[in-house]
């Protein structure tokens, strides 16, 4: 009975301890590093990332194609009845999202040329 309760409890506080360990590392390197660059003479403008308004047009045809994914896995396996349907729902999950990301290459392409 008591096992019940321990081993959930002591899994969720093992994962977000183990969380927290790899920010916290991730975090404090990232910051001992950037101030030997900068104690090192390194300009910190290196640090700043410029922001690229096409990431979100390729995160939303990516997410738009997961969704136009499950929703053709739920109609190929209610149309047709196959059996099992999880490797259709992950095949056209996968096949969703690379025609979204192809669709966002095909536009970058055309934007990317129109410039030049």
């Amino acid at each position: 009975m008591l096992e019940d309760i321990l081993v959930p409890i002591f899994a969720m506080l093992t994962t977000f301890g183990s969380f927290f360990g790899i920010c916290y590392i991730y975090f404090s390197t990232r910051h001992k590093e950037r101030m030997s660059l900068i104690d090192h003479g390194a300009d910190p403008a290196i640090f700043k990332t410029e922001s690229n308004p096409m990431r979100v047009l390729k995160w939303g045809l990516f997410f738009v194609g997961i969704g136009l994914g499950i929703l053709g896995g739920i109609g190929l396996v209610s149309g047709w009845r196959l059996e099992p349907p999880v490797p259709i729902y992950i095949a056209m999950i996968l096949i969703g999202g690379g025609l979204g990301l192809m669709i966002f290459y095909f536009i970058q392409y055309k934007m990317e040329k129109k410039k030049s």
